[in-house]
């Protein structure tokens, strides 16, 4: 027992193995010693096991928290990606419509030339008319030898194509002018 007095980590054991009444207690303290020892090593794995939780939980806390910002992330990205989308549908929408305004405008310049183009055809028709009818009607008038004649002539054409008698001496005046300017 004195040769395990000097060892620190039984020296309880050999305190009480120094009585000899107290010899067979000697093992009963090394196993009381022994739970000691279990304790110290029970309590060193406790701060092990709560260090590696507590990275644990570390590692944890950053994973969430790099998941909150991927989210954070991907929901921006989203909500530009739709902001841009509609305004790539406005802008294709103001196209259309300035293309709509563009042939709508276009379709009105071509019918107002068509609408310009069929009157001038019209006036120079009913011109072409009156100068084909006045000449024939003349000469209706001088064929037949003379003005009452020719008058006759005259008016009977003048009600077909529904002119006045003052219209028709009007241009009768006028061409006698140029004949005389004529001469």
């Amino acid at each position: 027992a004195s040769s395990r007095a000097g060892s620190g980590r039984f020296g309880g054991a050999a305190a009480t193995a120094a009585s000899p009444m107290a010899a067979s207690v000697d093992d009963g303290g090394d196993v009381d010693d022994g739970g000691a020892e279990s304790d110290n090593y029970s309590s060193d794995f406790d701060e092990e096991e709560v260090a590696r939780r507590a990275i644990e939980a570390e590692k944890l806390r950053r994973r969430e928290r790099a998941a909150a910002r991927r989210a954070k992330r991907d929901k921006e990205a989203a909500r530009e990606e739709e902001k841009r989308r509609k305004q790539q549908q406005r802008r294709a929408a103001d196209v259309a419509e300035t293309e709509r305004e563009r042939r709508k405008k276009a379709r009105a310049r071509r019918e107002q030339k068509q609408r310009e183009k069929d009157a001038a055809m019209a006036r120079q028709m009913m011109l072409e008319t009156q100068r084909w009818g006045s000449d024939s009607y003349v000469g209706d008038a001088s064929a037949s030898g003379g003005d009452d004649e020719g008058d006759g002539g005259d008016k009977r054409g003048r009600r077909a194509r529904g002119k006045s008698k003052d219209d028709a001496a009007r241009k009768r005046r006028a061409k006698r002018g140029e004949a005389r300017e004529a001469a």
